[in-house]
């Protein structure tokens, strides 16, 4: 799959303007967004706040919106706990 540069995401509307997961990232053990955008998936990573590898088109589809899936870091916050 191609890589798109960043200039073409913002020019294709996937530069967030709200930022979605702009705090997250830095907080984050795990930070994994998905973004479902003018019938394309994109997907990336983030570890500690650290991209593990560009934004990537994984896939199609015909929906929109975008998923983030956040695991909090450890060392971040000492005690994690979820009810």
């Amino acid at each position: 799959m191609r890589q798109i540069p960043p200039q073409q995401l913002q020019v294709a509307g996937l530069a967030w303007r709200g930022r979605p997961g702009s705090l997250e990232r830095p907080l984050s053990e795990e930070l994994r967004l998905t973004i479902r955008r003018n019938g394309h998936v994109y997907e990336q990573t983030y570890a500690h706040g650290v991209p593990q590898a560009p934004l990537k088109q994984v896939g199609d589809t015909t929906e929109r919106g975008t998923e983030c899936y956040f695991r909090p870091s450890q060392e971040t916050f000492g005690n994690v706990q979820f009810h």
